[in-house]
């Protein structure tokens, strides 16, 4: 029942995942997507397409966001100034710096970004997740700062290979990393009581590993809407899998998206003739 898809960007990673899942009848459980070291570069006659959907797709329902609405509720660009080149022990101040702005940024913005769209963002954001996670006993940590933190402690140490699962946090040198969750956690037992929906959060968890001195990021949705959202969470994991390896000084490596269930939408909101329209446009947009 495993289905996986291999490309060399986001765009042809995006259109082959749809194809895959469409001729399979418009679902299937257990597709991995896997780009190796993505750019952020985009295809514009792709994204043309795209944003001409989802543009139309407003129009007829409040539930349809664009391209970077989406991608920004994973990793928001728009609110992150990159210093150039990479981290390194030697050159820590402006990566460091940079990256709090970021986190100040958002979090004095958070209850603005869940108040523009109460429906969807109500529970939460994926990013503010990543920055402002809740503890059992109620505090608050920033995992995303101490996950980058611990492998900054890594990259100091030479370490081409660290695999975050195999990271006991609690006997880690250092109080920098005291207290950080294994992985980067999205979802909550509490998130559905009683009945579990397709609602957020469907990005589960991410993963990070470095091997061969690259940052391997690996994301598992629930649920995953292919059309509307699938595109826009490629470009978010991506934006986020290049902050943080630009923040460690390591290179950038696979990206890896797994769909629990994944859902091409031949019912809603598009038709299935509009959703085979939609494909053959963006397969056509890639020759």
């Amino acid at each position: 029942m495993t289905h996986i898809v291999r490309a060399t960007d986001l765009g042809e990673g995006w259109v082959k995942t749809l194809r895959t899942v469409y001729d399979l009848g418009g679902a299937a459980v257990n597709v991995i997507t896997s780009i190796d070291a993505p750019t952020l570069q985009e295809d514009a006659c792709l994204r043309e397409v795209l944003d001409r959907t989802h543009q139309g797709q407003v129009q007829r329902t409040s539930k349809i966001y664009s391209v970077d609405t989406v991608a920004g509720t994973i990793f928001p660009r728009a609110l992150y100034s990159p210093p150039p080149g990479r981290w390194s022990p030697d050159n820590r101040e402006p990566y460091e710096q940079a990256a709090q702005r970021l986190y100040e940024r958002y979090l004095r913005n958070y209850s603005t970004f869940q108040r523009i769209a109460p429906a969807s963002n109500g529970r939460g954001i994926y990013f503010g997740r990543l920055v402002d996670w809740e503890l059992p006993d109620g505090g608050r940590i920033n995992q995303l700062d101490l996950r980058i933190r611990h492998l900054r402690y890594a990259r100091e140490h030479n370490a081409t290979q660290w695999n975050l699962n195999d990271l006991v946090l609690a006997e880690t040198t250092g109080p920098e990393t005291a207290g950080a969750p294994d992985g980067l956690q999205m979802y909550r037992p509490t998130d559905h009581p009683g009945v579990l929906s397709r609602g957020f959060p469907c990005l589960a968890h991410v993963d990070v590993s470095v091997y061969q001195s690259k940052l391997h990021l690996t994301a598992v949705y629930r649920h995953q809407a292919l059309i509307t959202k699938g595109y826009g969470n490629l470009l978010g994991l991506a934006g986020l899998q290049h902050f943080m390896a630009q923040q460690t000084g390591y290179g950038v490596g696979e990206l890896c998206m797994v769909g629990g269930f994944s859902d091409a939408e031949l019912k809603t909101p598009w038709s299935k003739t509009e959703a085979r329209q939609i494909l053959e446009e963006a397969e056509a947009a890639l020759r």
